[in-house]
């Protein structure tokens, strides 16, 4: 196909799907080398750029999670390591119910 075809593709692909972060191509040894350099180029040049700051958004949202990572993931560790430590207290402490044989 064209490059229009390929760009036409992607994008409703990119509409059915919400979004995707990679494309793969598969190459076959169909055509000699030379053509398929030339479709490569072709897809690189005229395909690849339309779809340019497809990634903004999500790039934005991991940037700004990581950014906030010791907020968002500290209380919920200390939560995580507040229930550990209470387990281990109950159980030391002989509260916890233990199955009976």
């Amino acid at each position: 196909g064209t490059t229009a075809d390929a760009i036409t593709y992607i994008q409703d692909l990119l509409d059915r799907s919400g979004g995707f972060g990679t494309f793969l191509l598969l190459g076959h040894d169909w055509a000699p080398p030379a053509a398929t350099f030339h479709s490569y180029e072709l897809f690189a040049r005229e395909v690849i750029p339309h779809f340019k700051g497809q990634l903004t958004a999500a790039r934005a949202s991991h940037d700004w999670a990581k950014g906030m990572r010791d907020q968002l993931l500290g209380r919920a560790g200390q939560a995580i390591v507040n229930a550990l430590t209470e387990a281990v207290t109950e159980d030391a402490s002989g509260d916890a119910t233990e199955e009976k044989s």
